[in-house]
């Protein structure tokens, strides 16, 4: 579930092989979009809130949502895609899938740039740097990267959770990465790569993680039903 950068629409997905828009302008449900055929996983969508792009099981997909139509099919059945999130300039696409590959696409040409092995295991999630030049992607391996995006190499892996990784988000100011996880929630300082503390008040997996776009609130989801709201350090 996100909701677009404009602030006008709220798009969600499911098990149930949907994607559907709301107007949150009036509360409004807007449409459907089945094209997909199994769980669509992630959504992200582009700086200028014109291009959503979904990624599932049986692959990505990319979508008007002016019009509420499918623009096109980058891939079907692909290994499984978990992730997706598009860089700050909105012209390349970062996806993730159940092998631990990592592959960049150009959002113009619905082609592929680079793809690298990027975990052991099921990459969970992505998120661009705010400079769009480091990529950060979490999996069920443990483990959190940062990539250069100019060099192809790895730049830090963070340590430090004992179980999967489900999800990160990045404050506001870009320095602080939060990850929700198996084994509770954990923060980052990016600069340094140290652990700044855990969080622990979930008492079953932590799958959703979010900053409060002035970053003064962190909000958390989990298997026990419940969101947490933190104040942020």
């Amino acid at each position: 579930m996100l909701i677009s950068p404009d602030g006008q629409n709220l798009v969600s997905s499911g098990s149930d092989s949907t994607i559907n828009i709301w107007n949150l302008k009036d509360n409004s449900f807007l449409r459907s979009l089945v094209t997909h055929s199994s769980n669509v996983m992630s959504l992200a969508v582009t700086p200028d809130s014109k291009i959503l792009v979904s990624g599932a099981i049986d692959g990505i997909r990319m979508w008007d949502l002016l019009q509420h139509r499918p623009l096109a099919t980058l891939t079907k059945y692909d290994n499984l895609v978990y992730t997706v999130a598009i860089s700050p300039d909105g012209q390349i696409l970062a996806s993730g899938d159940s092998s631990g590959t990592v592959k960049l696409w150009n959002l113009s040409s619905g082609k592929v740039i680079r793809a690298f092995v990027a975990h052991s295991s099921t990459v969970s999630s992505l998120n661009f740097s705010r400079d769009g030049n480091t990529l950060i992607s979490a999996s069920r391996d443990r483990t959190i990267k940062l990539w250069n995006l100019n060099s192809g190499k790895i730049e830090r892996t963070l340590t430090g959770h004992t179980d999967w990784v489900n999800a990160i988000a990045l404050h506001p100011d870009g320095g602080i990465l939060a990850s929700a996880g198996r084994d509770g929630v954990r923060l980052w300082n990016l600069n340094t790569g140290d652990l700044i503390t855990s969080l622990y008040a979930h008492s079953d997996w932590v799958s959703a993680i979010a900053f409060s776009p002035d970053g003064q609130t962190l909000a958390t989801g989990g298997f026990d039903k419940r969101v947490y709201l933190w104040r942020s350090m």
